[in-house]
């Protein structure tokens, strides 16, 4: 019995492993929340949203290799399930355990952070389930634009997570944030579409660079560019902390990574050279400007 407890857990373990830099994304978004308040970032309440973020990102996302088990077929790399390192009924029983312990978490956070998370299983669901059998698009999240434009929204809505704990106001500040993180997703998740597109081409799958072709780059530089404005409107008003102006540098990035896609026609080195780069540049830049100017 102790056997078979441990083999689980060590799956377990391999299964948020496989998901850890997206719960480490929700978690990073929670803690820019937190700054924006000016909230000890070692308090009950932060930590608790820390948790609560990781793990129902973690509770979602496991659940989608059951959701998303035809398009993984393609390319079995992506998914355990697909590589017969995880069965479906493990999956489920993991995800339904990580969903549980993230509903208590949010519970003893606060009410209005439990009613969140509420709201996310639910979209969740409705975006991964195959409630439209029969019709053209059998889930939600196969209809174009959609999928992408409901994945920016949440990511962006995570970070308002730590006011939801704290009952601090969500001020005109804040949501003109919310605006820049929900482009710089949406954009993101277009370029981790660009990287599919071959598979995505082979399921029939609509996705931004399918229905945009050739004009996708030009796309995403026009959203570039748009994403400026609520930083900078916010600062000069003095609604956004001065020390988030170190977002123009994902920005910059932004601008990098579209016209290398363009002229190189490649992703990978998207994943493995700038966004680390740029990633540990801002993280950097902000601790700084934020604890040591």
């Amino acid at each position: 019995m102790n056997m078979i407890f441990k083999i689980e857990l060590m799956k377990l373990k391999y299964l948020l492993k496989s998901r850890l830099m997206l719960i480490i994304y929700a978690v990073l978004h929670v803690w820019l929340g937190v700054l924006f308040i000016d909230y000890s970032i070692f308090s009950t309440k932060s930590l608790l949203s820390f948790s609560v973020a990781g793990l129902i990102t973690a509770s979602i996302y496991s659940y989608n290799y059951i959701t998303d088990v035809d398009e993984d077929k393609i390319n079995p790399m992506k998914s355990p399930l697909i590589r017969g390192e995880l069965t479906v009924r493990e999956l489920t029983v993991f995800s339904f355990l990580l969903f549980i312990i993230s509903i208590i978490v949010s519970v003893m956070t606060s009410f209005r952070v439990f009613i969140f998370i509420i709201f996310i299983i639910i979209i969740s669901f409705i975006y991964s389930y195959p409630l439209l059998q029969g019709l053209k698009y059998r889930r939600f999240k196969d209809v174009p634009f959609l999928k992408t434009v409901t994945i920016s929204t949440i990511w962006g809505m995570v970070f308002l997570i730590p006011f939801f704990a704290t009952n601090t106001k969500v001020t005109f500040g804040a949501i003109l944030f919310v605006i820049f993180l929900i482009i710089q997703t949406f954009i993101d998740s277009t370029i981790s579409d660009i990287r599919d597109i071959s598979e995505d081409s082979k399921q029939q799958i609509k996705t931004i660079p399918i229905l945009l072709k050739d004009k996708t780059n030009g796309f995403l530089f026009s959203l570039n560019t748009i994403s400026i404005l609520p930083i900078l409107y916010g600062i000069y008003h003095d609604i956004i902390p001065i020390y988030f102006s170190v977002f123009l540098i994902q920005i910059l990035i932004q601008y990098y990574t579209i016209y290398y896609i363009k002229y190189t026609k490649s992703v990978n080195h998207v994943y493995t050279k700038i966004r680390p780069f740029g990633l540990i540049l801002l993280l950097t830049s902000l601790v700084y400007l934020r604890y040591f100017s």
